[in-house]
């Protein structure tokens, strides 16, 4: 049985339970014994009868959660023992991707969203392009959020090669490519990737469909150094591909991604020491989060010049 059908079927547990019997007894059953036992009408034999079954369902619906219980744990075995063999595959895609993905291939391998998930998307973003702080996308590709972040102060781009920065830095004029921060980063070498950038000094960072292409670990090692790069206070933003949803998961049982639980990035999330303040369900497969860096976001800039970036499209 592939992973993605056991995790399916984990899911819509989870969607079910709490049973909460306990609750389910006292509203439906309680009263009616009750009822009973104060009436005069009452017969002392069948009372002592429904007292023995009221007591006897309590006992038998405790039993029916004990046994969800260990069908749960049975389930979650199973995807644990599976899941090294996912995460192995996963290691030997990424460098296949690494090896043999074109330029091209990687710049129009979009995700595709709906208006609505694009407006909320859009909505986050918005709340960033600040003149006062320093931002960061990594991987701006072909898509328009950069027109969002343009007043940050300045703003890096970075990708693995500076040919898929391109598409970013050629569609505003020539003064504004100036201003532009281009990184190329290499993550062949698994530590450090981030290390000719500035530590403590971005207020955002925008990782948009970029994660959704990366192994669990090599996610872990950006977050890692994502942290030290942030101010207190700074906000890291990205999608990903979340293997604990079955969409997820059979996405990277057809070889187009990776295998990468959430539950296990939320947990090196919360270890690093960041604050998850937001998750949306883009769609089946793909999540949006954020997470915030703790302190207080401060900055010692008194004032910009006005001016107003767009790019040659326009």
């Amino acid at each position: 049985m592939k992973l993605s059908t056991i995790i399916a079927f984990r899911n819509q547990l989870e969607s079910m339970i709490p049973i909460d019997t306990a609750t389910l007894v006292h509203d439906k059953l309680a009263p009616i014994l009750n009822q009973i036992e104060v009436n005069e009408f009452q017969s002392p034999e069948l009372t002592q009868q429904l007292r023995n079954d009221y007591f006897e369902v309590i006992e038998k619906l405790s039993e029916f959660e004990d046994t969800i219980s260990r069908v749960q744990d049975t389930v979650d075995l199973t995807i644990a023992n599976l899941e090294t063999s996912y995460y192995q595959e996963s290691q030997v895609l990424y460098q296949q991707m690494m090896d043999h993905d074109s330029i091209e291939h990687v710049l129009n391998r979009r995700l595709i969203i709906t208006e609505s998930a694009k407006s909320f998307i859009t909505a986050r973003i918005q709340m960033h392009g600040d003149w006062r702080h320093a931002g960061m996308i990594i991987r701006p590709g072909h898509e328009d959020w950069i027109n969002l972040l343009v007043g940050c102060d300045p703003l890096y781009l970075v990708d693995t090669d500076t040919e898929l920065l391109q598409p970013a830095v050629l569609r505003y004029n020539d003064q504004y490519q100036r201003r532009l921060r281009t990184y190329a980063v290499d993550e062949r070498a698994n530590y450090s990737m981030l290390n000719k950038l500035p530590g403590q000094q971005f207020a955002f960072c925008l990782i948009y469909n970029f994660f959704n292409f990366k192994p669990i670990n090599v996610i872990a090692q950006y977050l890692l150094e994502l942290y030290e790069k942030c101010k207190p206070g700074g906000t890291v933003a990205f999608t990903f591909y979340d293997g604990d949803r079955a969409g997820a998961v059979a996405l990277s049982e057809r070889h187009y991604c990776f295998y990468t639980p959430g539950r296990k990035i939320y947990q090196y999330i919360t270890d690093l020491g960041f604050q998850i303040t937001q998750k949306y369900v883009i769609d089946s497969a793909c999540i949006w989060v954020e997470l915030q860096k703790p302190g207080a976001l401060t900055t010692v800039r008194g004032g910009q010049a006005l001016a107003e970036i767009y790019s040659k499209t326009r």
